[in-house]
């Protein structure tokens, strides 16, 4: 009774729990109190149908905001809302809400002298009750808030001359009443508001409907809300690329490398083909699965193959697949194309060079959208896959040579890429080399560099680029020093490097100044010996795009001189 309504717990036991089977993952003392037998992982629905309040597999598939009332258990009304999060970085769940109030509460005499009134209010959702007549009993202030409507407006009469106020344009209350069950519907208000409307009927003993109680979730608050955690998440977003570029090693803060992030972030929010260029062990693996991390195929696979390390005799089966007993020493079950494994991922096609001519025709009609068949197979199967190719060899030469497609060429390369030598970044090796000796050394004191060796570090040209940094790294965590100097390189480093890279100490003039000092006399020499970027780029064994970068970056002509600014 209202007397009573002050030993009334009106806060609503609350939980947290994943989308997929309901299992709980967080809950309030007063939710556990509830329901004791509910622990952390375990599915709720389970536990909610045992008690009764729900149907078996009611809740089973549910849209990702709702409510219920419940049927009536040990003389208590239960309410149960729910409200799915989705968030840009973090799996989705959902929060549930469970209200119980006791039975003798909703007397008529007490609910029409708001005996119930303090309650309905103190919920944020609309509630609209009618009785068995369709008269309208109660409107709580969300429902008045919402509507645009007063309690006087509409209480005590029937809920169809309170339509003819044009607040609202649908009835899910009567619908309820009709139906004698649960109606959810959506409705827009004069007001502008759009809202999901879910209407419940109450039974008494004999199975009539004495009440319809109607919540009312206003989705436009819902839909601000959204709005404001997206601009959160994007926000955030820089620092999550940012994150997970460093997750992968992809780091450093020279201009190359500054240059090459911005690319696959770029290249990240497109569904085009990527074509990776880069020397042996610069990392194109890395950046091409920078991109996929980064793109909105992440939740997918990711499926790697190296052109080169398959056997010209198998190739076609492992693009394509095949089926049980195709040919001689196939297994019975088949094996799936990597295109099929790829299925609304992302497809890597390493050293797509060394892709044979009779295999690129193939693959270029299943980039144009054609399906293909399984080796020995003879249905045809089309795939949703995003294609990065990576290569270390100048494509373009290749075509012009005839040993690689013109067409299937240009078709990978919507989105050209070069991935910096490591001997073009010289800034960024000691943080690499910080970063896998982190990386590799799990439990391990992470040793100091001090500056003699970050020095020399910088003076190696690193022919291995990052595998041979990744490698280096692993040899200063197999010396068990806490402190490296100079003395600690590989010999093979110590015998290659310059005169006096390795000294303790050294000149006024920073070596990267020398380095940088060098590399444009180099360059400058070959333009103008060779006339042409492309045959100074071959002259100097690195990319063209490298001369080209590198020229205008010491503001070098075409032919080696310095030009004007």
């Amino acid at each position: 009774m209202l007397s009573q309504s002050k030993d009334i717990n009106l806060q609503p036991a609350c939980a947290v729990c994943n989308c997929t089977n309901w299992a709980l993952t967080q809950a309030t003392d007063r939710f556990r109190e509830l329901f004791p037998e509910a622990t952390p992982g375990s599915p709720l629905l389970p536990v909610l149908e045992r008690k009764g309040l729900v149907a078996p597999g009611q809740l089973s598939s549910v849209e990702d905001t709702g409510s219920l009332v419940c049927p009536v258990q040990d003389k208590t009304l239960t309410f149960l809302r729910w409200m799915t999060v989705r968030l840009e970085f973090l799996v989705p769940f959902r929060i549930l809400d469970v209200l119980q109030l006791p039975l003798d509460m909703f007397e008529e005499r007490e609910l029409l002298y708001s005996s119930l009134t303090n309650i309905l209010d103190s919920i944020h959702d609309g509630i609209w009750m009618i009785d068995s007549r369709g008269i309208t009993i109660a409107v709580n202030k969300a429902m008045q808030r919402i509507a645009g409507i007063t309690a006087r407006d509409v209480v005590g009469i029937s809920v169809l001359e309170a339509a003819k106020l044009k607040k609202f344009s649908s009835c899910v209350t009567l619908r309820a009443l009709e139906e004698k069950r649960t109606v959810t519907m959506f409705d827009d208000y004069a007001n502008g508001r759009h809202c999901l409307n879910t209407a419940t009927p109450v039974f008494d003993d004999q199975g009539n409907v004495v009440r319809v109680i109607a919540i009312i979730r206003d989705l436009s608050e819902l839909e601000s809300m959204n709005d404001t955690l997206e601009g959160m998440a994007a926000s955030t977003r820089p620092a999550y690329n940012e994150t997970e570029m460093l997750q992968l090693g992809i780091l450093g803060g020279s201009s190359a490398s500054q240059q090459l992030r911005a690319s696959l972030m770029m290249a990240a929010q497109t569904d085009a083909p990527v074509l990776l260029q880069g020397e042996t062990g610069t990392g194109k693996t890395m950046s091409a699965k920078a991109i996929h991390n980064l793109s909105q195929r992440k939740d997918m696979n990711f499926v790697s193959l190296n052109c080169a390390s398959i056997p010209l005799s198998l190739l076609e089966s492992e693009l394509f697949g095949y089926e049980s007993g195709a040919f001689t020493g196939a297994s019975r079950k088949g094996r799936k194309s990597v295109f099929e494994l790829a299925d609304k991922g992302t497809l890597f096609l390493d050293e797509i060079a060394e892709l044979p001519l009779s295999a690129q025709a193939t693959l270029l009609h299943v980039l144009d959208g054609d399906p293909f068949r399984r080796v020995g197979g003879t249905t045809d199967i089309t795939t949703n896959v995003r294609i990065l190719a990576a290569t270390n060899k100048d494509l373009e030469k290749m075509v012009e040579g005839g040993s690689f497609r013109k067409d299937l060429f240009f078709r990978l390369r919507v989105i050209a890429i070069d991935i910096p030598a490591v001997r073009e970044r010289p800034e960024d090796i000691p943080g690499l080399i910080e970063y896998f000796l982190t990386s590799m050394g799990k439990g391990q004191t992470v040793p100091h560099l001090n500056s003699s060796l970050r020095s020399s570090l910088r003076a190696y040209t690193w022919p291995g680029n990052i595998r041979e940094i990744r490698s280096v790294a692993r040899y200063f965590l197999a010396l068990g020093k806490k402190r490296l100097t100079t003395d600690d390189l590989p010999p093979y480093i110590r015998s290659v490097l310059p005169r006096g890279a390795t000294a303790r100490r050294v000149s006024r003039q920073s070596l990267q100044e020398q380095v940088e000092a060098l590399e444009k006399d180099l360059i400058s020499r070959a333009l103008r010996e060779t006339g042409s970027t492309y045959k100074a780029a071959r002259l100097l064994k690195v990319s063209q795009s490298t001369i080209v970068r590198k020229a205008h970056r010491y503001h070098l002509g075409e032919y080696g001189t310095a030009s004007s600014r």
